[in-house]
Protein backbone atom coordinates (compact mmCIF):
# COMPACT_ATOMS: atom_id res chain seq x y z
CA UNK A 1 0.00 0.00 0.00
CA UNK A 2 2.70 2.41 0.80
CA UNK A 3 4.59 1.69 -2.52
CA UNK A 4 1.46 3.06 -4.78
CA UNK A 5 0.96 5.97 -2.04
CA UNK A 6 4.33 7.18 -2.10
CA UNK A 7 3.40 8.57 -5.79
CA UNK A 8 1.02 10.75 -4.83
CA UNK A 9 1.79 14.61 -4.11
CA UNK A 10 2.62 15.35 -0.28
CA UNK A 11 -0.28 17.78 0.19
CA UNK A 12 -3.01 15.10 -0.89
CA UNK A 13 -1.11 12.52 1.14
CA UNK A 14 -2.87 12.81 4.56
CA UNK A 15 -6.60 12.90 3.49
CA UNK A 16 -5.79 9.72 0.92
CA UNK A 17 -3.80 7.94 4.29
CA UNK A 18 -6.70 8.65 6.79
CA UNK A 19 -9.75 7.76 4.46
CA UNK A 20 -7.71 4.49 3.78
CA UNK A 21 -7.56 3.88 6.94
CA UNK A 22 -11.00 4.62 7.30
CA UNK A 23 -11.22 2.01 4.48
CA UNK A 24 -9.54 -0.79 7.08
CA UNK A 25 -11.00 0.00 10.14
CA UNK A 26 -14.65 1.10 9.05
CA UNK A 27 -14.61 -1.05 6.24
CA UNK A 28 -16.74 1.33 4.31
CA UNK A 29 -16.56 2.61 0.86
CA UNK A 30 -14.68 5.53 0.41
CA UNK A 31 -14.30 8.17 -3.16
CA UNK A 32 -11.77 11.02 -3.14
CA UNK A 33 -10.00 12.80 -5.42
CA UNK A 34 -6.18 13.36 -5.15
CA UNK A 35 -3.29 14.01 -7.27
CA UNK A 36 -0.38 11.97 -8.38
CA UNK A 37 3.00 13.20 -8.80
CA UNK A 38 4.07 14.59 -12.13
CA UNK A 39 2.11 15.84 -14.56
CA UNK A 40 0.46 15.02 -17.83
CA UNK A 41 0.74 16.76 -21.12
CA UNK A 42 -2.19 17.51 -23.00
CA UNK A 43 -2.50 20.04 -26.26
CA UNK A 44 1.11 20.95 -25.81
CA UNK A 45 0.08 21.93 -21.86
CA UNK A 46 1.66 20.65 -18.67
CA UNK A 47 -1.33 19.70 -16.33
CA UNK A 48 -1.77 18.23 -12.66
CA UNK A 49 -2.36 14.47 -12.67
CA UNK A 50 -5.75 14.04 -11.18
CA UNK A 51 -7.25 10.87 -10.37
CA UNK A 52 -10.67 9.77 -8.92
CA UNK A 53 -10.49 7.11 -6.53
CA UNK A 54 -13.33 4.35 -5.06
CA UNK A 55 -12.61 1.86 -3.02
CA UNK A 56 -15.35 -0.84 -1.66
CA UNK A 57 -14.12 -3.03 0.73
CA UNK A 58 -15.42 -7.01 0.35
CA UNK A 59 -16.23 -8.93 3.63
CA UNK A 60 -15.85 -12.09 4.92
CA UNK A 61 -18.84 -14.00 6.61
CA UNK A 62 -17.61 -12.84 10.09
CA UNK A 63 -17.50 -9.46 9.05
CA UNK A 64 -13.73 -9.02 8.42
CA UNK A 65 -11.86 -7.41 5.45
CA UNK A 66 -11.55 -10.33 2.84
CA UNK A 67 -10.32 -8.05 -0.15
CA UNK A 68 -10.72 -4.27 -1.24
CA UNK A 69 -11.84 -3.18 -5.01
CA UNK A 70 -10.99 -0.22 -6.08
CA UNK A 71 -10.53 2.02 -9.46
CA UNK A 72 -9.18 4.93 -10.47
CA UNK A 73 -10.76 7.63 -12.82
CA UNK A 74 -8.33 9.78 -14.82
CA UNK A 75 -10.09 13.43 -14.26
CA UNK A 76 -7.07 15.77 -14.86
CA UNK A 77 -8.81 17.17 -18.27
CA UNK A 78 -12.12 17.78 -16.30
CA UNK A 79 -9.81 19.23 -13.15
CA UNK A 80 -7.85 21.51 -15.86
CA UNK A 81 -11.02 22.62 -17.77
CA UNK A 82 -12.95 23.61 -14.08
CA UNK A 83 -9.28 25.43 -12.94
CA UNK A 84 -9.66 27.39 -16.31
CA UNK A 85 -13.91 28.34 -15.67
CA UNK A 86 -13.28 29.75 -12.53
CA UNK A 87 -9.54 31.93 -13.74
CA UNK A 88 -12.04 33.05 -16.54
CA UNK A 89 -14.86 33.41 -13.78
CA UNK A 90 -12.35 35.52 -11.67
CA UNK A 91 -11.21 37.82 -14.42
CA UNK A 92 -14.73 38.94 -15.20
CA UNK A 93 -15.43 39.52 -11.70
CA UNK A 94 -12.49 41.66 -11.49
CA UNK A 95 -13.18 43.67 -14.96
CA UNK A 96 -16.47 44.40 -13.71
CA UNK A 97 -15.18 45.70 -10.28
CA UNK A 98 -12.62 47.73 -12.55
CA UNK A 99 -15.43 49.27 -15.01
CA UNK A 100 -17.43 49.91 -11.60
CA UNK A 101 -15.03 51.33 -9.85
CA UNK A 102 -13.77 53.82 -13.33
CA UNK A 103 -17.50 55.04 -13.71
CA UNK A 104 -17.59 55.85 -10.51
CA UNK A 105 -14.44 58.07 -10.74
CA UNK A 106 -15.78 59.52 -14.41
CA UNK A 107 -19.07 60.37 -12.97
CA UNK A 108 -17.49 62.17 -10.32
CA UNK A 109 -15.09 64.02 -12.51
CA UNK A 110 -18.06 64.87 -14.66
CA UNK A 111 -20.33 66.32 -11.35
CA UNK A 112 -16.94 68.70 -10.18
CA UNK A 113 -16.85 70.93 -13.29
CA UNK A 114 -20.69 70.71 -13.97
CA UNK A 115 -21.48 72.08 -10.44
CA UNK A 116 -18.91 75.17 -11.54
CA UNK A 117 -21.16 75.46 -14.39
CA UNK A 118 -24.39 75.41 -12.66
CA UNK A 119 -22.71 78.25 -10.32
CA UNK A 120 -21.94 80.23 -13.25
CA UNK A 121 -24.81 80.32 -14.76
CA UNK A 122 -27.08 81.19 -11.13
CA UNK A 123 -25.09 83.69 -10.87
CA UNK A 124 -25.67 85.06 -14.45
CA UNK A 125 -29.47 85.00 -13.60
CA UNK A 126 -28.77 86.56 -10.48
CA UNK A 127 -26.76 89.59 -12.09
CA UNK A 128 -29.14 89.92 -14.85
CA UNK A 129 -31.76 90.39 -12.36
CA UNK A 130 -29.83 93.24 -10.46
CA UNK A 131 -29.27 95.10 -13.50
CA UNK A 132 -32.86 94.81 -14.98
CA UNK A 133 -33.95 96.37 -11.75
CA UNK A 134 -32.28 99.68 -12.63
CA UNK A 135 -32.35 99.63 -16.30
CA UNK A 136 -35.96 101.01 -18.00
CA UNK A 137 -34.64 100.44 -21.85
CA UNK A 138 -36.63 98.43 -23.92
CA UNK A 139 -33.64 97.26 -26.03
CA UNK A 140 -31.67 96.47 -22.77
CA UNK A 141 -34.47 94.54 -21.43
CA UNK A 142 -34.78 92.14 -24.00
CA UNK A 143 -31.47 91.42 -24.17
CA UNK A 144 -31.23 90.77 -21.06
CA UNK A 145 -34.70 88.46 -21.19
CA UNK A 146 -32.36 86.79 -23.62
CA UNK A 147 -29.39 86.52 -21.80
CA UNK A 148 -31.33 85.30 -18.73
CA UNK A 149 -33.06 82.28 -20.75
CA UNK A 150 -29.93 81.23 -21.94
CA UNK A 151 -28.15 80.79 -18.82
CA UNK A 152 -31.70 79.14 -17.34
CA UNK A 153 -31.22 77.20 -20.49
CA UNK A 154 -27.31 76.29 -19.31
CA UNK A 155 -28.41 75.95 -15.98
CA UNK A 156 -30.99 73.23 -17.06
CA UNK A 157 -28.93 71.63 -19.59
CA UNK A 158 -26.37 71.18 -16.90
CA UNK A 159 -28.20 70.11 -14.04
CA UNK A 160 -29.85 67.40 -16.25
CA UNK A 161 -25.96 66.21 -16.72
CA UNK A 162 -25.30 66.15 -13.29
CA UNK A 163 -28.78 63.73 -13.18
CA UNK A 164 -27.09 61.66 -15.12
CA UNK A 165 -24.02 61.40 -13.58
CA UNK A 166 -25.93 60.71 -10.32
CA UNK A 167 -28.51 58.07 -11.45
CA UNK A 168 -25.10 56.04 -12.73
CA UNK A 169 -23.87 57.10 -8.93
CA UNK A 170 -26.68 55.70 -7.98
CA UNK A 171 -26.54 52.15 -9.75
CA UNK A 172 -23.11 51.96 -8.48
CA UNK A 173 -24.86 52.58 -4.60
CA UNK A 174 -26.92 49.72 -5.85
CA UNK A 175 -24.73 47.11 -6.22
CA UNK A 176 -22.97 47.93 -2.98
CA UNK A 177 -26.48 48.08 -1.19
CA UNK A 178 -25.33 51.25 -0.33
CA UNK A 179 -28.58 53.53 -1.41
CA UNK A 180 -30.94 54.90 1.01
CA UNK A 181 -34.28 55.74 -0.55
CA UNK A 182 -36.10 59.32 0.05
CA UNK A 183 -39.69 60.42 -1.21
CA UNK A 184 -39.52 63.73 -2.20
CA UNK A 185 -42.27 66.46 -3.19
CA UNK A 186 -42.09 68.00 -6.69
CA UNK A 187 -44.58 69.57 -9.39
CA UNK A 188 -45.37 67.98 -12.33
CA UNK A 189 -46.14 70.58 -14.43
CA UNK A 190 -42.89 72.26 -13.38
CA UNK A 191 -41.02 69.54 -14.58
CA UNK A 192 -42.92 69.46 -18.15
CA UNK A 193 -42.07 73.10 -18.73
CA UNK A 194 -38.57 72.43 -17.89
CA UNK A 195 -38.22 69.64 -19.93
CA UNK A 196 -39.49 72.05 -22.62
CA UNK A 197 -37.75 74.77 -21.91
CA UNK A 198 -34.42 72.37 -23.10
CA UNK A 199 -35.50 71.78 -26.07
Amino acid sequence: IKAWMNSVRDEDRPELEASWLTLLEDKTTISLEFRFKGNKHTDGKSIDTWVLMSAYPEKNIDGSLKSIFGCITDISSQKWAQKVQNERREEAVELKRQQENFIDITSHEMRNPLSAVLQCADQIVQNIATFSAYTAQKEVELLLESCADAANTINLCASHQKRIVDDILTLSKLDSNLLTVTPADDKPVAIVQRTLQMF
